[in-house]
């Protein structure tokens, strides 16, 4: 029995290092980004998947890239628009996620349900991409049945910010649309974790309350506004 608890503390662990290492390599890839096109004149597109590939191709997937920010110690993998959730009644994929991670465990020991999602919305103050950043995001995650698993009962939102603008303020009307949509499933307001202001990185979670288990989701929010055509 002993074993038993030694063994699921040390997956407890590995799990919990795992998580904390994408977070800080996306912050990394996302400081990187944002300087090095500030440093080229280079513009990128507003538009999420233009963000998202941006970020993917010359950062999250470039072993280089990640070596020299030091982020190439412990080994993930980021893959971009993934099918998850089959339904075998019709044979189609209900979602398809922006990014999946995962980590040595999920190839070599074949345990195909150790990894964690990525979703990633465009953040500009407006209400409409407020909106939808939780009926187009959040959503995947907490309504029933998911678009997206979340097997650690964690999973990530990330919003690409491409304003200038009051990120504090802005996430307590996002929270407010999160309350309204979800009720009580959503357990309270986002909640402040980190913030990097040189950056303007701004980090929250939230908790939900699901018919057979608990979600948190952490909300990353990062200035991208300065490289945005």
């Amino acid at each position: 029995m002993m074993g038993g608890f030694k063994q699921k503390s040390i997956n407890e662990d590995f799990q919990n290092g795992f998580y904390s290492y994408i977070i800080e390599t996306i912050e990394k890839c996302c400081s990187s980004m944002k300087r090095n096109c500030i440093s080229l004149g280079h513009k990128i597109k507003n538009n999420e998947v233009n963000i998202q590939n941006h970020l993917f191709f010359y950062y999250l997937d470039d072993n280089s890239t990640l070596t020299k920010l030091g982020c190439e110690m412990f080994p993930i993998s980021f893959q971009i628009e993934t099918p998850e959730t089959f339904d075998e009644n019709t044979d189609t994929f209900i979602g398809r996620c922006d990014i999946k991670v995962t980590s040595n465990n999920y190839w070599v020991n074949k345990n195909k349900k150790d990894y964690y999602i990525i979703e990633c919305k465009r953040i500009d103050g407006s209400t409409s991409l407020n909106k939808k950043y939780i009926n187009e995001g959040v959503s995947r995650f907490v309504e029933e049945p998911p678009k997206y698993p979340s097997h650690h009962n964690k999973n990530i939102m990330f919003g690409f910010v491409v304003k200038n603008i009051d990120i504090p303020n802005n996430s307590i009307k996002i929270s407010e649309i999160n309350k309204d949509k979800f009720g009580a499933i959503s357990q309270g307001n986002l909640i402040l974790v980190k913030t990097d202001v040189n950056e303007g990185l701004y980090e929250y979670i939230s908790n939900y309350t699901l018919s057979s288990s608990s979600l948190q989701l952490l909300h990353i929010f990062f200035d991208f506004s300065s490289i945005i055509k």
